[in-house]
Formats: C-alpha cells, sequence, structure tokens
C-alpha cells in the first residue's frame, strides 16, 4: 500500500488540472484501452458511457478496492446511467428486519383467512331455508315444475289436420289421388303466360330505370358543361404533369362514351396545365376531326408535331385535315410521311390512296358532247396515246376482266393497268381512330 500512496497522490494531482470545459474533453476511449492510470474523478462524473464506468469498476476492484472513494463515485456513476446494471452486479441484500415482518404479514393473513371461514360456516348452520323466495333468480335445476295441458287425443276422434294451400302439390303431404287431381287442374299455358308476363313487366321496368338515368346523365351534361376558361393558374410544376394526366382520362372516358363536346373540353383543360405533350394535341385533333373542326384539327396536329416530327398519329390526322380542306397535294405529302414512319399501314395507305385520286383527278366539270373518232387506215400509226379509267364503282371482277368487255377499235392496242391498293377493303383498326393514353 505504501508504494500506492504516489499514485494515488498522482490521481488526485491529475484531477485536480484538469481543464475545467467539459465540452472541450475527448471522447471516451474504448474499453479494452482504459488504464487503471487513466481513471480519475474528472473522467467519471463527465462519463456517460456505462460500459466505460463497468470497465473502470472491474479495474478499481481488481486492483483489490484500494481506492474506495473513486470506486463509490464509479457505482454511483453506473447507477445513474444504467440502474439495471447496477443492480445485476451489486443486487441488494434483504435484511433480517424485512424477513421478520414478511412472515409476520403471512402469518397475519392466515390467521385472518381462517377466521372468515369460521364464520362463514357459522352463517350456513344457522340460515333459515323458508326466505328462499327472496332470491332472485333461481339455481339451475331447481326450477318449479309445471304442469302442461293434457294434450292425448280422446279415442275415435278424428285427426285434426291442417293443410296449407300449397300443400295440396306436395306429394309427400297428399293422398296420391287428390295429388294428381290438383296437378291435372293446373293450366300450364296460363302459368307460362304470367311468368313471362312477369319478366316482360321487369324488363320494361329496368329499361325505362336506364332511360331515365341516361336523360337525368345528359340533362346534367346540358346544364353543367365542363369549365375551360375558369381554370387555376399559377399551379405548382410538380402537380401539373399529374393534373394533366388526369383531364386526359376524363378526356379518354368521354371519347370513347362518343362524347366529343366533353372530350374536346377535357383534352383542352389538359393542355392547359401541360402543353407539351404531343399525343394530347394529337387526341384533340382527333376529336375535332369527329366534329368536323379541320382548321382547329389541322391546327392541333401542327403543334404536335412541333414537338414531335416524327408522330404518327399526328402526321396522319393532319393528312386526314388537308384532305377535308380539298388541301389533296399537302395532304399526300403528309400521309407520305406518316407511311414512311409505319410501313404497311393499310389505313394510311387507304387514305394515302384517296387523296392521290382526288389530286390525279379534279372534280368533273360538265361533260362535253363526245365526239365521233374515225378509225386509223391500216396505213397510219398512231400519233398518241389515249388513256382511259374505269372506275371501281362499275360492277364485274377485276380490270383486266373489265378491259376485256369490248373489243379496241382497230389500230389500237388496249393495256390494262391496275393501281394495287386495298383501303376500301381493309376494315379500319384502332390504329388512328382511338385517342393515346
Amino acid at each position: 500500500r505504501a508504494r500506492r500512496r504516489p499514485l494515488y497522490r498522482s490521481l488526485f494531482r491529475l484531477a485536480a488540472a484538469a481543464p475545467a470545459d467539459s465540452a472541450m474533453a475527448p471522447a471516451d476511449p474504448p474499453p479494452g484501452e482504459i488504464r487503471l492510470e487513466d481513471i480519475d474523478f474528472e473522467k467519471v462524473k463527465e462519463c456517460n458511457n456505462f460500459k466505460t464506468v463497468k470497465t473502470y469498476i472491474k479495474l478499481l476492484e481488481d486492483d483489490g478496492s484500494y481506492f474506495e472513494d473513486l470506486l463509490r463515485a464509479c457505482k454511483n456513476k453506473l447507477l445513474e446511467l444504467n440502474p439495471k446494471e447496477y443492480y445485476q452486479l451489486y443486487p441488494r441484500l434483504t435484511s433480517e428486519e424485512e424477513i421478520a415482518e414478511a412472515t409476520r404479514d403471512i402469518f397475519e393473513w392466515e390467521s385472518a383467512v381462517k377466521e372468515t371461514d369460521a364464520t362463514l360456516k357459522k352463517s350456513r348452520e344457522s340460515k333459515i331455508w323458508d326466505d328462499a323466495s327472496k332470491v332472485a333468480a333461481p339455481i339451475r335445476g331447481q326450477e318449479p315444475t309445471v304442469a302442461r295441458p293434457h294434450l292425448q287425443q280422446t279415442p275415435g276422434a278424428p285427426k285434426a289436420r291442417h293443410k296449407n294451400v300449397e300443400d295440396v302439390y306436395a306429394r309427400d303431404k297428399t293422398a296420391m289421388k287428390d295429388y294428381y287431381a290438383a296437378w291435372d287442374k293446373v293450366d300450364v299455358d296460363a302459368l307460362e303466360n304470367e311468368l313471362d308476363e312477369e319478366a316482360r313487366r321487369e324488363e320494361d321496368s329496368r329499361r325505362l330505370h336506364f332511360e331515365e338515368l341516361k336523360e337525368q346523365q345528359e340533362e346534367a351534361h346540358r346544364m353543367t358543361p365542363v369549365e375551360v376558361g375558369s381554370l387555376p393558374a399559377g399551379v405548382p410544376e410538380a402537380h401539373r404533369r399529374h393534373l394533366a394526366d388526369s383531364e386526359k382520362e376524363k378526356g379518354n372516358e368521354a371519347f370513347y362514351s362518343k362524347d366529343w363536346e366533353e372530350a374536346e373540353a377535357y383534352y383542352s383543360r389538359s393542355l392547359h396545365f401541360r402543353t407539351d405533350d404531343p399525343s394530347t394535341w394529337a387526341n384533340r385533333a382527333l376529336v375535332r376531326l369527329k366534329r368536323e373542326n379541320f382548321s382547329g384539327a389541322l391546327h392541333d396536329c401542327d403543334r404536335a408535331l412541333d414537338l414531335n416530327p416524327r408522330y404518327v398519329k399526328a402526321l396522319h390526322r393532319r393528312g386526314k385535315a388537308l384532305h377535308e380542306l380539298k388541301r389533296y397535294e399537302e395532304a399526300v405529302r403528309s400521309f407520305q410521311l406518316a407511311l414512311a414512319e409505319s410501313p404497311g399501314n393499310t389505313q394510311i395507305n387507304g387514305d394515302l390512296m384517296v387523296s392521290r385520286r382526288h389530286l390525279r383527278d379534279p372534280p368533273p366539270a360538265a361533260p362535253p358532247a363526245p365526239k365521233p373518232r374515225a378509225p386509223l387506215s391500216s396505213t397510219r400509226h398512231p400519233s398518241g396515246v389515249v388513256i382511259e379509267e374505269l372506275d371501281d364503282d362499275d360492277g364485274g371482277g377485276g380490270g383486266v376482266a373489265r378491259a376485256e368487255r369490248s373489243d379496241p377499235a382497230p389500230g389500237y392496242i388496249r393495256v390494262a393497268i391496275e393501281e394495287d391498293s386495298g383501303s376500301d377493303e381493309e376494315e379500319e383498326d384502332c390504329e388512328d381512330g382511338c385517342p393515346t393514353s
């Protein structure tokens, strides 16, 4: 111990020389790197890690618990930081007075229970059983017996039998002759007519109900049109895309319901929130084509193509709008661009053939009087070529068969040229007739 006293004094000197500012104190070292010389009162006071405090206690106890004050300070710090760990290391011992007091309480409880049992036995022995009527609810199994009326019939009396109206058709409740006689009286045709009439009334009622609902919806649409001009401004960019997609979905639903006016209104609302979506412009162009607003459809297609010059649906619908505006040359060019982006599209090819035919054959004027044509002599050669176009509306087979119906004039050679187009025979699909999602 004499050798440890200088260490004890050095520890106190280190504790006195420690800096007053605890905020600048270094962090606690790992438990494996702590030495006995590193422990002092200031470090114990500033320590916030119970594992480090446990390491302090272990080192001090292994050293023989020589530094009693420092060990007591470490124990108090551990109790402050983690009481559970403290009581696991130093469980509380029961004193002799506490054991004696607990034993005395148990004996007192036992005597009180015995006294209560004795009191209950005496009260049961001296109880008068005539006051059982005061019990509110009878004890199960001790209810009084109630006499039931005698239900046995007198001998020879006819058995009472209660029949329902439908029992005459029940085989197990009716005599066999009555059973068949009742079914013989049934008018099957009348029953069928009654069932048919009931089903017809239900169907008429259902049809009238749906017609009333449809009229109410149409009236609501007429009375409350979709507002386009009074839309909110200054919507954040994060919400614009969501609102635009929502209005576009409403427009698609209205389009599939063939409500062109409402569909155009919803597409316009979607474009109010987001103008950089080419599919919405193309969808509104399709609706305007349905409403025969060809100039508006052409404008929407141009806006869509400004955003995506290779958008097939916008090119196709632009060609349709130009065709309806009788600008056939531009329509042909637009259809050709669409066909270049989507080769093999029969619908675009058919529309291209129709525009070409209108471009090649202007609207017919008043037909001039036919001039008789003199046949060429065998010594003259034809100086030109005469082209005759056979309309597809004529009956019969293909072009070659129609060309062979009449013989050519002497000196002429008839050549049939067929233009390959299946636009009038192909079924129209939903490639360009449906809105884009």
